[in-house]
């Protein structure tokens, strides 16, 4: 039905700039504390991970394709 997507394999999830979307629930979680990182700094999304107790994988070339 949309030939003119681009899908991505074997990614959580994706940061194009203006789109961000994730694969799943947990893939939302790393994608949203990418998006805290983004708007409010590193530390900030790392410290929210320890809070909730989630090993966040933030790193992005495990994580997002750009």
């Amino acid at each position: 039905m949309f030939p003119d997507i681009d899908l991505k394999n074997g990614v959580r999830w994706i940061d194009t700039g203006p789109v961000v979307t994730s694969a799943g629930i947990s893939a939302g979680i790393d994608m949203s504390l990418h998006l805290v990182a983004r708007l409010e700094g590193e530390a900030l999304a790392i410290k929210t991970a320890r809070q909730m107790e989630f090993d966040w994988a933030h790193a992005p070339d495990k994580n997002i394709w750009l």
